[in-house]
């Protein structure tokens, strides 16, 4: 699966034999049994990864973008108010 990291992470394989490190700012393919586990699916949820259909430079841009507004949501709705 080609990807993009937003943070430093450590992927596993679902049943935990295997891991890979990624490195924040990472663009490239990752093997699919490291995108099987239900933390790859967080961390695509949350926005520190961002998936691209495709390798072509337009398709990525748009990939993070969408990733990093996704993020910014995020923080916004559990971040709370700080009181005076």
């Amino acid at each position: 699966m080609f990807i993009l990291s937003n943070r430093n992470i450590v992927l596993t394989t679902r049943d935990g034999d295997e891991s890979r490190y990624i490195q924040r700012g990472f663009l490239g393919d990752v093997p699919d049994r490291f995108c099987q586990s239900a933390y790859f699916s967080a961390l695509v949820k949350d926005g520190k990864i961002v998936l691209s259909g495709s390798r072509k430079d337009t398709d990525v841009v748009s990939a993070a973008e969408q990733g990093e507004k996704t993020l910014e949501e995020t923080v916004k709705r559990t971040r709370k108010a700080k009181k005076d």
